[in-house]
C-alpha cells in the first residue's frame, strides 16, 4: 500500500512537471492568437456591418439608382448634406438605407414604397426591394458612422 501512494505522488509530481513545461507554450500560443486578432480588427474592412459607414453627398444633389447601374430607374435625388447607412458595396457603387423622410426632402423620381407583402394570383409574394437603393461612390463621400 505504501508502495502504491509513492507512486501515485510520483506520477502527480511527474504529470505538474509535464504542465510546467508545456503552460509556457500554451499562454505564448494564446497571445500570439490574440495579437493577430487585435491586427486584423484593426485592418480596414474588418468584420465591418451594416452601418459601420455613411455616404454624405457633398454635392447639390445625388442620384439613388434601384441598382448598382446608371442604366437602372433612378428613384430620387437626395440633396446636398444628406447622410445614408451604408449597408453594402458592389464594385463602385455604394448601397444605402432609405428612409421615409427622403420623401419629403429629396426629389422623387419614382415613388417608392419599401418592401411589402402581396397576394398575387393567390400566391404571396415580397416586392420591392426600395428600402435600399444605390448610389455611385464617385457621387458621395464614404466615412466612419457619427463622423462628419
Amino acid at each position: 500500500m505504501i508502495r502504491y501512494s509513492l507512486s501515485a505522488m510520483q506520477d502527480v509530481r511527474q504529470l505538474s512537471l509535464d504542465s510546467a513545461k508545456r503552460l509556457p507554450w500554451q499562454v505564448a500560443t494564446s497571445v500570439l492568437i490574440l495579437a493577430a486578432f487585435l491586427v486584423l480588427r484593426a485592418s480596414p474592412g474588418f468584420g465591418q456591418a451594416s452601418g459601420q459607414e455613411q455616404a454624405r453627398v457633398p454635392t447639390t444633389h445625388a442620384a439613388v439608382h434601384d441598382a448598382p447601374s446608371t442604366a437602372s430607374v433612378m428613384m430620387l435625388m437626395v440633396p446636398e448634406g444628406t447622410v445614408l447607412p451604408v449597408i453594402g458595396r458592389q464594385g463602385e457603387w455604394v448601397q444605402v438605407q432609405l428612409s421615409p423622410e427622403l420623401r419629403e426632402t429629396s426629389i422623387v423620381l419614382r415613388w417608392y414604397e419599401g418592401r411589402h407583402d402581396i397576394v398575387q394570383r393567390g400566391e404571396a409574394k415580397t416586392i420591392g426591394n426600395e428600402d435600399t437603393g444605390w448610389m455611385h461612390d464617385s457621387t458621395v463621400e464614404i466615412s466612419a458612422a457619427g463622423n462628419p
